[in-house]
């Protein structure tokens, strides 16, 4: 009988061992690494972030003529002026599409700027993650008269809110709130690339097991279509 006995509980200890080894891990989450992929992604040009967005502000800041005083501006002071807009990305490797509004205003009292406002929606499949997102921009920019070789100065936020899915490490699909703050970002008003400023980014969502995460990520714009983004102590290098 005690023969009996002692094998069963062996047989017991090792059927609960086989069984914890099976259980899955619902403590997971995302890491900084995870992060910094879909904080990179609402910044890069390719996925229609940050970089994108702004560089179409520019351009059209400088198409309507909102930084000459001679009277050729076509953008009438204190009349608010909307427009639809599209974007569309096929790289070799990264493919986007969205669609968005815009609305502007200008004003010429006090400190001349043109505030620019609107949403956008769309999706995009990049090498390391892809993602269905909407969001709204609010910038306000100066700067907007004198001459080309003086920058523009943007400041203001855009945010990011979608599904992620991550194509590398633990291949997590996960929720995302994302907000970006820029803080007098200098935009070229002939290139209309970001040639400085600083920025920072507050993400937080929830994992498919239900786990929720935040994230803090600081941005340094150095400009040449580069930046830095720092997460928990951790710096990446971004190309816009």
């Amino acid at each position: 009988m005690y023969q009996i006995k002692n094998l069963c509980t062996i047989t017991l200890a090792a059927a609960t061992l086989l069984l914890a080894g099976c259980k899955k891990d619902n403590t997971a989450t995302l890491t900084a690494d995870d992060a910094s992929d879909a904080m990179s992604a609402a910044l890069s040009s390719s996925t229609d972030g940050l970089s994108s967005q702004v560089s179409t502000a520019a351009s059209y800041a400088v198409a309507q003529g909102t930084y000459k005083t001679d009277g050729t501006e076509t953008l009438q002071c204190g009349v608010a002026f909307d427009t639809a807009v599209a974007f569309s990305y096929n790289g070799a490797a990264t493919t986007a599409s969205y669609t968005g509004q815009w609305e502007y205003l200008l004003t010429c009292t006090g400190t001349e700027n043109l505030a620019m406002t609107g949403s956008y929606t769309g999706n995009f499949d990049a090498p390391r993650i892809s993602s269905t997102n909407s969001g709204q921009r609010q910038w306000r920019i100066t700067g907007i008269s004198g001459r080309t070789s003086d920058p523009y100065t943007l400041n203001g936020t855009l945010t990011r809110t979608g599904t992620h899915i991550s194509k590398v490490r633990n291949r997590y699909t996960y929720t995302v709130d994302m907000t970006v703050t820029v803080t007098n970002l200098t935009v070229s008003k002939t290139t209309y690339e970001i040639t400085g400023g600083t920025g920072t980014v507050v993400m937080t969502g929830s994992v498919s097991n239900g786990n929720s995460y935040t994230f803090n990520g600081d941005i340094t714009f150095l400009g040449g279509g580069v930046a830095t983004l720092t997460i928990n102590g951790t710096t990446y290098n971004i190309t816009l």
